[in-house]
């Protein structure tokens, strides 16, 4: 919808609208969307997204896919634009028994450019005409059974949205991080992983040793070198350095960590959900030793966890151990979607 109006003028309308699919000249309505945005003040905007026939989608086991919302442009800062991303359901590496809920704040600033707002939200779900704010901001994911709970009479869901930009005295710097933070992986057959765990679970033709305070791990150099560009130099002989020791000792570690580094090595999976202390500590490692797939999933892990209360020190982390997709979800929803962290002025220094 394009319009004349400008800044400021005060509009006395909203849009529905209601998209679907036509085959063989016969509407196909079981997945539409309709939404509906609104300004109720100068600087506040409000946006309900009403989604039809929401349970069916709840069913869903395999594959990912994403709803979104039409995009809601501010009228005080016209480069900026807000949408709403669902997804109901997560490939294998997430929980298959909960939905994903995003708000996602699009700019045509660039890196380097000096921004002088913050952003204010609230995410919440309608049911007959109540809002209910029970599930807030903290929260990024929703179980799939609270979700049936909140369904209207006709299995539809309704999402409402407030969005304030109020203006900071402090800039904020725009960062731009071209990594795609849900890139696809992929899938190796089982049995192959299988029989690779298995020579580490017995410590057959072992060749290496890593030491992590008072426990050992017999393991394999070329698995290791496989997985590790930082084991790869340190296996590589040189002419002029001298030979190789076969053993390492990593005093900067827990042996938990080190035990969940190398089973991922060998298996390729961290087989259940991490604890923050758990992902943090495997973050340092996967850095340490260039090890980007566990990284990634360390990230995704500690980005499922932010909150309010530990979104400052995650910041930190982040910036610790370049976690540019874990940068990247805090800067885009928390330094812009947040008021609070963004008058924490260590944040602001990074």
């Amino acid at each position: 919808m394009k319009s004349s109006y400008k800044s400021g003028d005060m509009l006395n309308f909203v849009t529905n609208y209601d998209i679907y699919f036509i085959k063989n000249n016969v509407e196909d309505r079981e997945y539409s969307i309709n939404d509906s945005m609104w300004w109720s003040t100068h600087d506040e905007k409000q946006k309900k997204w009403f989604i039809e026939n929401f349970e069916s989608l709840l069913t869903l086991k395999n594959g990912e896919f994403c709803l979104k919302s039409s995009e809601l442009k501010d009228v005080i800062f016209p480069n900026v634009t807000f949408q709403l991303h669902l997804y109901p359901c997560k490939n294998s590496i997430y929980v298959k028994t909960k939905i994903f809920l995003y708000l996602y704040m699009k700019s045509s600033y660039k890196s380097g450019d000096m921004l002088n707002f913050v952003t204010n939200y609230d995410i919440y779900f309608i049911k007959n005409n109540v809002e209910d704010r029970e599930y807030g901001i903290n929260d990024r994911s929703f179980d799939k059974n609270i979700v049936k709970n909140i369904l209207q009479s006709d299995d539809s869901l309704i999402i409402g949205c407030d969005i304030k930009l109020i203006q900071h005295q402090d800039p904020i710097f725009r960062d731009e991080i071209p990594i795609d933070f849900y890139m696809e992986m992929e899938c190796v057959d089982r049995k192959y992983i299988s029989h690779i765990s298995d020579m580490y679970e017995r410590g057959d033709l072992s060749d290496y040793k890593i030491i992590c305070e008072d426990r050992e791990f017999l393991v394999h150099k070329f698995i290791l070198a496989s997985q590790s560009p930082v084991f790869m130099d340190i296996f590589k002989s040189s002419p002029g350095k001298k030979e190789i020791e076969d053993v390492i000792k990593i005093a900067d570690s827990k042996q938990e960590f080190v035990e969940k580094m190398i089973e991922y090595i060998y298996c390729g999976n961290l087989g259940k959900d991490l604890s923050v202390d758990e992902s943090i500590g495997l973050l340092h490692l996967a850095h340490k030793y260039d090890i980007e797939s566990l990284k990634l999933l360390c990230e995704r892990e500690l980005v499922d966890k932010l909150n309010n209360e530990n979104v400052h020190m995650l910041a930190e982390i982040s910036e610790k151990y370049q976690a540019l997709n874990l940068k990247k979800v805090l800067f885009e929803e928390y330094v812009f979607n947040i008021l609070i962290i963004c008058y924490m002025s260590n944040f602001l220094q990074i």
